[in-house]
C-alpha cells in the first residue's frame, strides 16, 4: 500500500511499489506500482520493468527507463522515446539527467555492442562506453566522458578531448572513495574541468568553449 501523509492512497499486489519519489518543490510524487509509474495518483503506461522515475528541477516533468518486450525506452511525461538494445535483461539506457532549465533531456543509449549519448531525442556518435554526462548551468552544452577503443575522452558538444587512460569517477575501482570525487563539472556556461588519469599521473584538465 502506498500512503502520503498518513493516508493510504491505493493497495496493490505484494512487492510491486518502489521507487517512491517527491518532486523539488515538494509538491507531486511518482512510484512504481504494477509495472505503472504514477504520478499524483495518475498510472501510467503498463511495462514490463521500470526504473525509478526522476522529476525535473522545476518539478513538471517526470522521466524514467522502462523496458518493453526486449528493449529499453526512455519516457519523460508519458511520451516514449527511442527503443534500444536487443536483451533478455540487462541495461540499454542509462544515466537520465534533465538541464537546470528543466527543458531538455539526456541519457546513454547501447545499440549493439555500442554505447551513445541522446539528448532531445538526436543520437551522438558512438563509443565503447559512456560515462557520467552533465549540462552546462545554463543548459546550453552538455559534456559527457566516452571510452574509444582502450582510451577515455572529454566530449563536450560533440566535440573530442584528448585521450586520456581514464577519468577519475569513471574508473571500475571498487573504492567508494573514487565516487566522491568532483571529476567532471561546469564551473560557468563556458569553463569546466575534469580530472584525468594517464601513464600514472593525475591532471586537471581544464576547458574554455568559445564561439
Amino acid at each position: 500500500m502506498v500512503f502520503i501523509d498518513g493516508v493510504e492512497v491505493k493497495e496493490y499486489g505484494y512487492r510491486s511499489v518502489h521507487g517512491l519519489t517527491f518532486s523539488p518543490d515538494s509538491k507531486h510524487v511518482a512510484y512504481v506500482a504494477d509495472f505503472r509509474v504514477v504520478v499524483d495518483g495518475v498510472e501510467g503506461k503498463q511495462y514490463n520493468n521500470i526504473e525509478s522515475p526522476i522529476f525535473s528541477p522545476d518539478s513538471k516533468r517526470v522521466a524514467y527507463a522502462a523496458t518493453s518486450g526486449n528493449k529499453q525506452l526512455v519516457v519523460v511525461n508519458g511520451v516514449e522515446g527511442k527503443a534500444y538494445g536487443d536483451f533478455s535483461g540487462g541495461t540499454a539506457v542509462k544515466g537520465i539527467i534533465f538541464s537546470p532549465d528543466s527543458k531538455r533531456v539526456a541519457y546513454a543509449a547501447k545499440r549493439e555492442d555500442k554505447w551513445l549519448v541522446v539528448v532531445d531525442g538526436l543520437e551522438g556518435k558512438e563509443y565503447r562506453g559512456i560515462g557520467t554526462i552533465v549540462f552546462s548551468p545554463d543548459s546550453k552544452r552538455i559534456a559527457y566522458c566516452a571510452k574509444r577503443d582502450n582510451k577515455w575522452v572529454l566530449v563536450v558538444d560533440g566535440v573530442e578531448s584528448k585521450e586520456y587512460d581514464e577519468f577519475a569517477g569513471e574508473t571500475e575501482s571498487l573504492d567508494p572513495l573514487s565516487r566522491l570525487v568532483p571529476f567532471l563539472a561546469f564551473d560557468s556556461p563556458n569553463k569546466l574541468h575534469a580530472l584525468a588519469l594517464r601513464n600514472g599521473e593525475v591532471f586537471l584538465v581544464e576547458i574554455e568553449i568559445t564561439d
